[in-house]
């Protein structure tokens, strides 16, 4: 909830003071009096939370709805920073919440960020400076500079991403070439060790164990590449190379947790039991699935 006196500053600016006439206009004129923030990682999560919003109804809708987007109010800020070097993604979100007598639309501000690009707000007092506070021009090229180097990191950041993402899809989609990586090559005097037969009673139980254990936690469905980065993580790359004797990974899985279901799109996605398709399901799901 935006402070009392934050408040009055902001309804004092130019901008909103010509349109408040009556108590009621405040909350009409000033959008963010509500505001929530989420912090993701990457650009294109920013992205992906960006198309669940449009899946929302508009505001506009006369059919009922628990949440919808409000038309008109989506700031990019991201491709297109403000002159400080701010970088986000803004959307309205309204909602109908019951009153005394009546129902009410309820509206509040969602701010999204990456990580980086929320580290540069708090090491800069985004929040604190707001426009019609002066600020010390050494400052203000200082704060633009910082910006510029971070989304420059961000999109390093992207870009390792997509290649790890990339890389684990190859290893579900049984690509040899990912054996040649030379982050997998065993050292020559250790070449031997990783021909010889891993005990198959042993290390066979423990990747189905842990693979169950990570379909367990699914919630909503994952990228088959996504968990089998996650078994890659605990065992390495080598005892997986031949997914302990199973054809192919998705064998595995089926095996380690038979109650899931595997749809072949895309990149392929694990479907925990009794998972219902919602919003912030992938589309292409949504699409395909009851």
């Amino acid at each position: 909830m935006k402070r009392p006196l934050r408040l009055w500053s902001k309804m004092q600016k130019p901008k909103y003071a010509g349109k408040i006439r009556r108590l009621d206009d405040i909350e009409e004129v000033i959008d963010d009096i509500v505001g929530v923030r989420i912090v993701c990682n990457n650009l294109s999560d920013i992205g992906f939370l960006r198309e669940i919003l449009e899946s929302l109804p508009s505001s506009d809708s006369e059919s009922q709805y628990s949440i919808a987007l409000e038309s008109g109010s989506q700031k990019t800020y991201v491709d297109s920073p403000k002159p400080s070097g701010y970088r986000a993604y803004h959307a309205n979100l309204v909602t109908i919440v019951p009153g005394l007598t009546e129902l009410n639309r309820v509206r509040g501000e969602l701010q999204v960020r990456t990580l980086l690009q929320d580290g540069w707000g708090e090491l800069t007092h985004e929040d604190t400076y707001k426009p019609g506070v002066p600020l010390p021009p050494l400052v203000e090229k200082l704060a633009k500079r910082m910006a510029d180097l971070l989304a420059t990191v961000d999109d390093l950041a992207q870009d390792v991403r997509y290649e790890l993402d990339r890389l684990a899809q190859t290893v579900v989609d049984e690509d040899p070439s990912v054996l040649d990586l030379p982050s997998q090559r065993p050292a020559d005097n250790n070449e031997e060790l990783l021909d010889k037969p891993i005990s198959p009673s042993l290390s066979k139980e423990l990747v189905l164990a842990e693979a169950a254990r990570i379909v367990s936690e699914l919630e909503r469905p994952a990228p088959l590449a996504s968990i089998a980065a996650q078994l890659r993580a605990v065992f390495g790359a080598a005892p997986l190379r031949t997914w302990m004797g199973y054809p192919n990974f998705k064998s595995l899985l089926v095996d380690a947790a038979p109650d899931i279901q595997i749809v072949n799109i895309g990149p392929g996605y694990v479907i925990p039991r009794g998972a219902t398709p919602s919003l912030d399901w992938p589309a292409v799901l949504r699409d395909v699935l009851p």
